[in-house]
């Protein structure tokens, strides 16, 4: 009786002190953010802890100060390029330039890493992720492929664009297009050999790089903008989890919300579901789903998904936007024309390296990057 009495005893002081210590820690939040505590009851709920995360993701962890704070108390942290510098530093991977405008408007900008080599280099274009609605270059700054690209002669540049928050489609697939056109007339000055250039993405960035390598050639000769007269084709694709197709009627079969998800219509610019039929946004649709775009010109593409090829449709209420659906999709227009495309998925997961091997093979380069 007396071991249950001490066992409870200590059960309860246990407890004690966790409340204690998430009270405390409530405490600490609501003092750098006030606002967050919505009902005032001076603790932060599980929903309200939640939205408060949700909001410094939102923000880059940098949340704007509030009126009510108390003087002297900080509410910021280390911006996104902070961090993604400090990874950078650590990979002690040299950049040539940053921050390089590719085009006029605020998000079209690069970084670019010149590599070492005897001639013209062959260019790989990162093209970073975040759903279209965030994300930046930095992204890759810590990726493996920028150091393997480095080492072997291959040039880089991460790229960002612009997001459907303030512009729909096509604004993200043509701020890729610039920047490779950009590059391209960049070619004397950063010893670039504009025949070998290539994007990688990794989900709404392979999007725009699957995009790029689907799509017919956007150069404009008759344009005065030297840069819109280059071309936007690509040697090859690398796919981590990419989209193929933007068509929510297609997408419903992995994604049961596609048709009401307020992604889509900030993506085509709809404001309800019976938007998505008009003639004018489905013919936005159509366009950007590189399915709709393959043709026997067409550059090879290595797609690799970390989910598995379940069986669809998915039961009602599961969603899954990175499904290696969208590579059986793309795969099976490109076999219909012959065209190379290499698939992996969970279950059918890929060799070692397999993706750089993809990317040493057809830039025409060896392991010693010649």
């Amino acid at each position: 009786m007396i071991r249950r009495i001490i066992a409870a005893a200590m059960v309860v002081a246990m407890c004690a002190t966790a409340l204690s210590q998430t009270s405390n820690k409530s405490k600490k939040l609501i003092e750098k953010y006030p606002a967050a505590d919505r009902d005032k009851d001076g603790s932060l709920s599980e929903q309200e802890l939640l939205d408060l995360k949700k909001s410094m993701r939102r923000s880059g962890g940098v949340i704007a100060p509030d009126k009510n704070a108390p003087a002297g108390a900080s509410t910021t942290r280390p911006t996104k390029e902070q961090k993604a510098q400090k990874r950078l530093a650590k990979l002690r991977v040299p950049i040539t330039f940053t921050d390089v405008a590719y085009g006029p408007l605020e998000r079209n900008l690069l970084d670019f890493w010149k590599a070492e080599s005897k001639g013209p280099a062959p260019v790989m274009v990162l093209i970073h992720a975040g759903g279209f609605t965030g994300g930046d270059k930095s992204f890759w700054y810590s990726h493996p492929l920028l150091s393997q690209c480095h080492e072997h002669g291959i040039s880089v540049a991460a790229i960002n664009y612009r997001l459907i928050k303030t512009d729909r489609y096509p604004a993200p697939m043509h701020d890729g297009a610039r920047a490779v056109q950009f590059l391209r007339s960049q070619a004397a000055e950063w010893n670039i050999d504009p025949k070998r250039m290539a994007a990688a993405g990794g989900s709404a960035g392979a999007c725009i790089a699957v995009w790029l390598g689907m799509h017919d050639d956007l150069a404009d000769s008759s344009n005065s903008d030297p840069i819109a007269q280059q071309s936007t084709r690509l040697s090859f694709v690398v796919s981590y989890d990419g989209q193929t197709s933007l068509d929510p009627d297609e997408i419903v079969k992995i994604n049961t919300r596609a048709r009401t998800h307020p992604w889509f219509h900030l993506l085509f610019g709809a404001s309800s579901p019976a938007d998505l039929d008009k003639p004018e946004v489905r013919k936005l649709i159509d366009d950007a789903s590189a399915t709709n775009l393959v043709s026997k010109d067409d550059p090879p593409v290595y797609m690799n998904y970390q989910a598995d090829l379940i069986a669809i449709p998915l039961p009602p209420g599961e969603q899954n936007m990175h499904h290696p659906y969208f590579g059986v999709m793309l795969k099976e227009k490109m076999d219909s024309l012959g065209l190379e495309s290499v698939l992996h998925y969970q279950s059918k997961p890929p060799q070692p390296d397999e993706d750089f091997e993809f990317i040493l093979k057809h830039f025409g380069l060896n392991t010693a990057g010649e």
